[in-house]
């Protein structure tokens, strides 16, 4: 096999004005209209995903090419690219957390990193269309390579254990009914990280400000021929390879997709109307509070990160055991808290009085009232007044629903290409759940002997969980099945009715559970690169 991308290096300026010498990085707006690359491997998206693979597969005897439409800079015209259309319910934003960068959306990444629970990959009574069509110990060696990867030390979540070695204490829970968990946190930035890597592979190179408009078969085949790519400098090229890795995003893996509607009318992967379906997030829903007795010494670890184990630091939540879950046919809970104070409540509701915005609470001037000294010292910025509460900010798994879904818009991009129309539905199930969770945790906060806890989710709402947002996870618009009327790629990520064409991303998961996607986005990546190099 070849490991000459292209000769198109040779008359194509390098990036230029970056840390390091990235020589070999292609400029797409500067190769000439018209032309046409060849490789053995195309990956589409530069993200957490796309970067992982390619850097999977440097050194084989296999040329790769990563496309990547943005820059290494972030480039606000090529960010609008990737505006979406509303339908109905609010999301995150418009362009909801994604990063038309080299890079990616890490470059928007809190570093946060935790396992799905061995739970996650079982169908579950209960919970429709639940289910992987491989079981946990399936991906534990790929959570260790990840691990690796990102620098976040051992494989290991155990909190109790890590919580010791710390030095702290956690809640006294029945593990039964509650438990504490703990994530690792690293904001690898994979632009930075690995450009230069990627930039001296010799049998890959990277080609940005490329932007896939649509992908094409053969003539008479169900295998993939190549990417047509626009630019907005108005030029055009095409990449043909053996194998496609579809690699741009939750929203964008479904978006391109539908949008390859020439050789099929309903888009690649669509013939039973899968493609967009399914879009999930993580329910991100500020609710309740927890109101502790005098002692405090719980809430520590629950609210600081703390050191541990080369780049990482830990941090520690409280959730439903996935057995208890299971057995109630309940959403995955987590919860996260937020330190939050009545004597800040009450001078922000003051401020609001004042400025019109809603009537003043008579309960809001006795508190300030009750408490000079914190409130004089709060207005001249001297001092936060001490916590005595704690938000809890939700993040339960968003169940997968074929009514939440990724559309094509009518309305175009700078490209002339159909922007994504995101239908993002939360359920009554999911409102449900969470309200259970709530009444399950706030019994054993009481039981605890730590404190009590309020319960705040209103009955009767225009929408569902009002206010909430998906965390900007986007998840499950190209779930994976084995079923092909149940899913649009297989156990292995490749397109059911695609011979050559995979898809990585969160977009593949079946389900989402509570975890933040990114850490099992690069573990599935390498189990990805895995089966691609024994094609190859």
């Amino acid at each position: 096999m070849s490991t000459k991308v292209s000769t198109i290096g040779v008359h194509c300026p390098a990036i230029r004005h970056h840390p390091v010498a990235l020589d070999a990085f292609i400029d797409s707006r500067r190769v000439a209209d018209g032309e046409r690359i060849s490789a053995d491997v195309c990956i589409i998206g530069a993200g957490a995903a796309g970067i992982t693979i390619a850097r999977e597969l440097i050194g084989l005897n296999a040329s790769v090419v990563l496309l990547e439409s943005g820059g290494i800079e972030f480039d606000a015209r090529a960010q609008e690219l990737g505006r979406a259309e509303i339908d109905g319910r609010r999301i995150d934003d418009d362009l909801s957390g994604r990063m038309r960068r080299f890079g990616g959306a890490t470059h928007l990444w809190g570093g946060h990193c935790v396992p799905l629970q061995a739970g996650d990959f079982e169908k579950r009574e209960g919970i429709p269309y639940s289910g992987w069509p491989f079981d946990y110990e399936s991906i534990v060696p790929y959570y260790r390579r990840a691990h690796r990867l990102l620098r976040i030390g051992e494989f290991d979540y155990d909190a109790q254990r890590i919580a010791r070695a710390l030095g702290l204490a956690l809640f006294p829970f029945d593990p039964t009914v509650a438990c504490s968990t703990v994530s690792r946190y690293h904001a690898m930035r994979f632009g930075p990280e690995f450009a230069q890597v990627l930039n001296d592979a010799p049998n890959l190179r990277v080609m940005l400000y490329a932007n896939v408009t649509s992908i094409h078969l053969r003539p008479a085949s169900s295998a993939v021929d190549h990417v047509l790519v626009h630019t907005l400098a108005g030029n055009s090229l095409r990449v043909a390879a053996r194998t496609f890795v579809l690699a741009a995003g939750g929203i964008d893996n479904a978006r391109i997709l539908l949008a390859s509607n020439r050789d099929r009318p309903r888009g690649l992967g669509n013939q039973n109307d899968l493609v967009g379906r399914f879009f999930q997030g993580h329910i991100w829903y500020r609710a309740s509070r927890i109101v502790p007795a005098a002692n405090h010494r719980f809430l520590r670890a629950y609210v600081d990160r703390f050191p541990y184990e080369e780049s990482a630091v830990v941090g520690f939540h409280v959730a439903l055991p996935e057995r208890l879950c299971i057995a109630r046919g309940l959403p995955m809970y987590r919860t996260e808290f937020a330190a939050g104070s009545f004597l800040i409540d009450a001078g922000n509701q003051v401020q609001r009085a004042f400025a019109g915005k809603e009537r003043l609470d008579a309960r809001s001037i006795g508190m300030l009232a009750a408490h000079p000294l914190a409130t004089a010292n709060r207005l001249l910025c001297r001092a936060e007044p001490t916590s005595d509460y704690y938000h809890l900010d939700n993040y339960p798994e968003h169940l997968p629903n074929p009514d939440s879904r990724i559309l094509l818009s009518e309305r175009r991009d700078e490209l002339g290409q159909p922007r994504s129309k995101i239908r993002w539905r939360i359920s009554a199930q999911d409102k449900r759940g969470l309200i259970e969770a709530q009444h399950i945790l706030a019994g054993e906060v009481g039981h605890s002997g730590y404190g009590r806890m309020r319960i705040e989710i209103p009955e009767h709402e225009e929408h569902l969980l009002e206010g909430a947002h998906s965390g900007y996870h986007h998840i499950g618009t190209t779930r994976m099945h084995d079923d092909t009327r149940q899913g649009v790629v297989d156990r292995n990520a490749r397109v059911h009715d695609v011979a050559n064409l995979y898809v990585a991303g969160s977009s593949v998961f079946p389900t989402g559970g509570w975890p933040n996607p990114t850490l099992t986005i690069v573990a599935l990546s390498m189990r990805l690169a895995d089966h691609l190099k024994n094609l190859l």
